[in-house]
Order: structure tokens, then sequence, then C-alpha cells
């Protein structure tokens, strides 16, 4: 049942809460005929011990959530005893309900082995009554045994129905999340697609119509095809990824060579040093693919026609690359350089942080560019701010 003030108001809250006013209705002489007995032996005086057995029996209800099985020691022993010593009854009683309707829904370790603890304690504490003269009858004795079950097997079916329910959410957020994966999928391929496709049939038939003497001209239009073809295979691997079916493989990870040979038909005068074996995760490798691209591109947009240097080095422990770009020449008849948004070299810094590694971009002396990256093969493992640059990859 909802109920409007349970959002605000803490399980421990609540269980303490009832805790004490069973506690109160139990110390209540009047409601005593309310209370669960078992045994039916003469009754004794009241004493202090019959107040010290109630509390057993109510106050630890106030961790019934949070130590099931602790609670339902506590309780069933106080109540055994309360039994045997042949005290009055009194709503206490029922506090033997609630534990084991609460170890029934709470409990999640060793269920197995509380229930049948639980089931030996009750016949011991038959045969216990039995042998004080209890008039009870062995099939009353087991009635009392399948009411307490049954309080049990309703916890038991509450957990069951909270666990399906749980399913059913995540099932539903996941299936949602796979519809807006799907979604974005559509959205994407709508927008971006068609104009790279556009971008490559206009440069092939550009190509197609030149006359042979233009073959600079040529070479820059192969390029910008190239380009078009590879942004289109990187749009479907993208597209598998946000698409319904999570088995489709990550990105693929694209030569840094076929990086700078693009760049050079681009009209950058590229050189590649590339030192050492790749290695590490393919998440790691296509970070370092993506810094390198992310250069070049700055290097295209920013500065035509200037040179680039380009260094990958694979250590034992890490990778350190850089693309340093030269001060860009005046070019006669070249149009206004592409702005950029700004948004991927944060991007790019969050990609490389996110790998334990560090990513910097500042102007050099000479009036070029450098962006250095550094990254631990194990993202695992972050590296020492204070060795972070070094040379010494040893």
């Amino acid at each position: 049942m909802w109920l409007p003030w349970r959002p605000v108001v803490s399980a421990r809250y609540r269980d303490a809460t009832f805790a004490v006013a069973l506690t109160a209705l139990a110390l209540i002489p009047a409601l005593g005929p309310y209370g669960m007995v078992l045994g039916e032996l003469p009754t004794r005086d009241d004493d202090a011990w019959r107040v010290v057995l109630i509390l057993g029996q109510t106050l630890p209800l106030a961790v019934r959530r949070r130590h099931p099985a602790a609670c339902l020691a506590v309780v069933g022993t106080a109540f055994a005893l309360s039994q045997c010593l042949a005290y009055a009854p009194s709503p206490a009683g029922l506090g033997l309900l609630f534990a084991l309707y609460s170890a029934g829904a709470h409990q999640r370790r060793g269920r197995v082995w509380v229930a049948a603890a639980a089931a030996v304690a009750y016949a011991g504490l038959a045969v216990v009554l039995s042998a004080l003269g209890s008039p009870e009858q062995p099939w009353e004795l087991a009635t009392f045994g399948l009411v307490l079950a049954a309080a049990w097997g309703v916890g038991d079916l509450v957990r069951i129905r909270g666990e399906a329910a749980r399913s059913r959410a995540q099932l539903g957020a996941r299936s949602a999340v796979l519809e807006e994966r799907a979604r974005l999928a559509g959205e994407l391929h709508d927008v971006v697609s068609h104009h790279v496709t556009g971008m490559v049939v206009q440069a092939d038939a550009a190509a197609f119509l030149l006359p042979a003497a233009e073959q600079t001209v040529r070479q820059q239009l192969a390029g910008i095809a190239g380009a078009g073809r590879r942004a289109l295979d990187d749009l479907r691997q993208l597209l598998d990824l946000l698409g319904p079916d999570e088995s489709a493989a990550g990105p693929p990870i694209g030569s840094i060579a076929d990086l700078a040979d693009a760049a050079r038909s681009a009209g950058l005068d590229v050189e590649l040093t590339e030192q050492g074996n790749p290695s590490g995760p393919d998440e790691l490798r296509l970070t370092v693919y993506r810094v390198v691209q992310e250069g070049l591109t700055n290097a295209r947009k920013h500065a035509r026609g200037a040179a680039v240097q380009v260094t990958v080095r694979w250590a034992a422990e890490r990778v350190r690359l850089a693309v340093t770009t030269s001060a860009a020449p005046v070019l006669a008849g070249a149009g206004p350089r592409t702005p950029g948004s700004g948004r991927g070299l944060v991007g790019l810094r969050a990609r490389v942080e996110r790998l334990g590694g560090d990513l910097r971009a500042a102007p050099t002396g000479s009036g070029g560019f450098a962006l250095e990256a550094s990254l631990p093969l194990d993202p695992a493992r972050r590296l020492d701010p204070a060795r972070r640059w070094d040379d010494d990859d040893a």
C-alpha cells in the first residue's frame, strides 16, 4: 500500500517506530488476551523477567530489515523463553510473526540455513513444552508451526515480487536506452551520411572532368573523396554501436600512417616517426589514433602548407605522442581558414584523462602549435604527475 509519507521517512525510522509502538501495546495488561500463546502452561506471576522478555520480542524489530536473521534469533529466543516460563500472554508474541516475515522478505544470504535453523528451533521448543506438561496435542503444535511457516512464506513472496518488479524496471530502462540509441543512429545517418555521400560523389565527378594536366587538383579531390569514404566507414561502425545489437564491434582502429598520407594529400608536409610496437587495450590505441587525427585536422584547418612533425613512442609502460605544427606560411589565393568549435580538444582531454593520461596543447615559441599526450598502457595505473612528461620510459 502506498503511503504519502513513505518517500520522506526512512525505513529505519519506520521500523523503530513500529518496534516502540508494539512495545507500548505489549505492556498494557488489558491487551493480554490478544497475544500469541503456545503450550497453554499454567500462568505464573509477572516479574521483571517478563518485561525483559517482552522487550526482547519487540525492540529487535527496529532492525528487522537490516539484520533479519539476528532479529529472528533474538525474538524467537525471547518468545520461546516466555512460553517455557509460562508468563501471561501479551501482544509481544506477535513480534515472532513479524520477525519471520522480515527474514523471508529481507534475508539475502544463507536463506536456507536460516529457515532450517528456525524449523529445528521450533521442533526443539515443541519437545520442551511437551516435557513441561503442555496439554497441546501434536497436531496443534504442527498447526502453529504452519502459521509460522506461512509468515515466512508471505515475506518470501513479497521478496520475489519485489525482485521481479525491479527486473522489469531494469528491462524497461534498458529497452528505453536501446530505443533511444536506435533513434539517434537514425538521426545521425540522416543528417551526416547524406552530406558526406554528396561530398564524395561531387569530388569523384570533379576529378573525372578535370583535364589530365591538373594533377595537383586531381590529387586533392581524390583525397577529399578518400576522406569521405573513410568517414562513411567510421559512421557505419558508429551506427552499429548505437543500434540495438550490443554485440557490434567497437570503432575500427585506423593506421597512423594512413592519417599522415591523407594529410600530405591535403597539402601538409608531414613527417611521421613511430617507435615501438603498439600495445595496450583497444580503447587506448584508438585514443592514440584520435589524438594524432585531431592534431592533423587542426593543422589542416589553421596551418595550411605548414610542416607537421608526428612522433609516437611506444614504451614498456606508456605511450607518448606529439603533433607539432610549424608556423603556417601565407599562401596566395588561399581561402579563409576553417573555424573550429573548440569541442575537439575538450573531448579529447576528457578521453585521455579517463585512461589515466594527460594531454596538453599550447603554442610553440616559433609560432607553431604542439599537441602532446602521455598515457599508461594499463589504464588502471594512472601516470605519476612528476614523471608524466619524462623522456625516460624504462
